[in-house]
């Protein structure tokens, strides 16, 4: 599997249902068909990176797998460790406890997420309370922070929304799949061990989008630490899992002959026959290369003084008990500077006096661990910031247009704690609140954003004094982007809610137009029916539009969309109302833009300001005349559609105003 994969799986149509039904069923105290709707899920198995094809030991019940048929089939005896083990913790709703959810009726539906996600965020505000550098950093970056120190890469709550099930790296010299699970759970609080995922073969149910708290992409599907099943696969694949402590010597994995003692070896390579692989001059020339590119340093400067640069603007040399943080953090810096070769970083991290304590303490291993780690997060184009103040110390001039060029890196954006801040301001509004209740909080801002579109046009009739003096009313035009499977989708179901009563009300209109039109097709198709009466053309109210319409059909509509007993706020009748559209693919409403319709940008504009449009044209199709435009739009799309939408020539442009 992988991350593309996988993210295709968590948005997808029948893992979002099935999830909905397990927990429906859960909640109408129905077991058997939430089990059942539980085991149509998706089944990944994080601990093995394959299986070694066996034979069938019996056939399935869907007739897909015949007794005998060889295959790699997900049993024990066949598998092939990769280094990550899973831990699952149920039932939290009864240990936690729902006090919050208690107290915030807009949860009251939910307690056991509430139980769940509640139980990380307290584990991940324990560990910003006895790690100080962690407190400014965003929420995001406090809940990958914690699941880093505990070499966490998934977190999500399962589908039963009573549990949090975590995918993390083992450490080989902790012992076993079991030892593994065991050490993680004594480091956190309030959590008892599911001893049944012992086994190597496990399964665990695809979670969905919402469902997921962290996600390590880069190591969850492309981590591989064969020293692990070296150690222990022989182990599992022998049908024994239980904790290295439990088992007797009788079940030790055997020594390789001439090992000496019963110290684990690696297996041979396949066809070796008990030779060891002759390796020994590329890992001399290897050695030999990170040796020279460590004396070269770094734009002349020795990677030595580099770090100790670092230490002095980085609050100085970490006391005991701080140093793994902080040499953490040191190699995610440094690693622009060393190729991001791992190699090359661990050697650089021992050239500091806390990386030379540590080695004397506990071995090379650890900083080889720690810059592996480093390496393997995501990384970005330019050198960050803090990286760069540290070179300029040291009179290290990057290069304009270079490869190292000193551009500053945009900040993400922590919608979380946009969410948090503008919270307060809807206490009081239910509209909103209800709107975005069942959102995960990065994307409750969005909802306001969108909601506020659709509620605003039903406030048509309103209008506000602005900070001019002047009177306006409010036209919304909302872009939501974001990348493929970012959870921008939530609008559809947004604007199917929301909008219904709009829609309803365009029903008697829409009608109307569609029998005249069969009227008029009737008329034209025989000569007698041409010789009646033709019916009375009338202009209804329909203001919910798509984004595929023709202008004259835009001007029909902008037209026909009038209050005549409503007043406008200069004192005129009728009052234009606004009409809306919701376009859930940019590309779609860009596509929309050419041929018949390609003033699109000028009607957004003018709508945004108030303004008056209107044609005169010769054909017997155009509305002629001057109107208010009043159109009121939700888009969402991805950032390349929003390029071609914003191009760079429209830079001085007034709708990008």
């Amino acid at each position: 599997m992988t991350s593309e994969d996988f993210a295709r799986l968590i948005v997808s149509a029948s893992v979002v249902n099935l999830i909905s039904k397990v927990r429906k069923a859960r909640a109408e105290n129905k077991p058997k068909y939430a089990d059942l709707c539980k085991r149509q899920l998706p089944l990944l198995c994080f601990s093995a990176s394959t299986f070694d094809p066996t034979p069938a030991k019996d056939d399935s019940k869907d007739g897909s797998r015949k007794k005998g048929q060889m295959g790699r089939w997900r049993v024990q005896s066949a598998v092939r460790l990769n280094g990550l083990y899973m831990v699952d913790y149920d039932h939290l709703s009864a240990r936690v406890g729902n006090d919050e959810a208690e107290k915030d009726e807009t949860h009251a539906q939910q307690p056991r997420r509430n139980a769940a996600r509640a139980l990380f965020d307290t584990w991940v505000a324990d560990y910003v309370a006895y790690n100080p550098e962690a407190q400014g950093l965003t929420t995001s970056e406090q809940r990958a922070a914690f699941c880093h120190s505990l070499g966490i890469v998934l977190a999500h709550v399962t589908s039963s929304d009573d549990g949090l099930r975590l995918v993390a790296m083992a450490d080989a010299s902790r012992g076993n799949l079991a030892d593994q699970m065991a050490w993680l759970t004594s480091q956190l609080s309030g959590v008892e061990l599911d001893k049944s995922i012992k086994d190597a073969s496990r399964g665990s149910f695809c979670p969905s989008f919402e469902d997921i708290l962290f996600i390590n992409k880069e190591q969850l599907f492309t981590y591989e630490n064969k020293e692990f099943d070296e150690r222990f696969g022989s182990q599992y694949r022998g049908g024994d899992s239980r904790p290295s402590a439990a088992r007797s010597n009788t079940h030790a994995q055997p020594a390789v002959a001439g090992a000496g003692d019963a110290g684990l070896r690696p297996l041979p390579p396949e066809g070796a026959a008990g030779e060891a692989p002759r390796v020994g001059s590329v890992q001399d020339a290897q050695a030999d290369n990170v040796d020279g590119r460590l004396k070269e340093g770094y734009h002349g400067k020795s990677y030595r003084d580099i770090v100790n640069g670092w230490f002095q603007q980085n609050g100085g040399k970490p006391k005991t008990g701080d140093r793994h943080q902080s040499l953490y953090r040191l190699a995610c810096d440094l690693r622009y500077i060393t190729d991001f070769d791992p190699q090359l970083l661990a050697r650089v991290l021992a050239e500091s006096e806390v990386g030379a304590e540590v080695v004397t303490e506990r071995g090379q291993a650890e900083l080889d661990r720690i810059a592996s780690d480093a390496c393997a997060l995501q990384r970005y184009r330019s050198i960050p910031r803090r990286v760069q103040a540290v070179l300029q110390n040291m009179g290290i001039q990057l290069a304009a247009g270079g490869g190292n060029t000193a551009v500053e890196k945009e900040a993400p954006i922590d919608y979380e704690a946009w969410w948090a801040r503008l919270k307060p301001l809807l206490e009081e509004s239910d509209g909103f609140r209800q709107a975005v209740v069942n959102l995960p909080d990065h994307l409750k801002l969005a909802g306001v954003l969108v909601s506020g579109a659709m509620f605003g046009t039903y406030l048509t009739r309103c209008w506000w004094e602005h900070f001019d003096g002047k009177d306006y009313r409010l036209s919304f035009l909302v872009y939501l982007i974001g990348d493929a499977a970012s959870g921008k989708s939530f609008v559809v179901d947004m604007d199917r809610l929301i909008m219904a009563p709009m829609l309803s009300s365009d029903r008697v209109g829409r009608e109307w137009e569609r029998q005249y039109k069969e009227e008029m097709k009737k008329r034209s198709a025989s000569t007698k029916n041409a010789k009646a009466e033709a019916p009375e053309q009338q202009h209804p109210c329909i203001r919910y539009v798509p984004s595929t319409i023709s202008n004259a059909m835009l001007y029909r509509r902008l037209t026909d969309a009038i209050d005549a007993n409503a007043k406008a706020p200069d004192g005129q009748q009728p009052l234009h109302l606004h009409i809306y559209t919701m376009e859930p693919e940019l590309a779609t409403a860009l596509r929309a833009q050419t041929g018949s319709w390609a003033g699109k940008n000028d009607l957004e504009l003018k709508s945004f300001h108030n303004e008056y449009a209107g044609v005169d044209y010769a054909n017997d199709q155009s509305v002629n005349g001057i109107i208010q435009v009043n159109w009121n739009q939700v888009v969402t799309g991805t950032p390349e559609s929003m390029s071609r939408k914003i191009k760079p020539s429209m830079v001085l442009d007034g709708l990008v105003t």
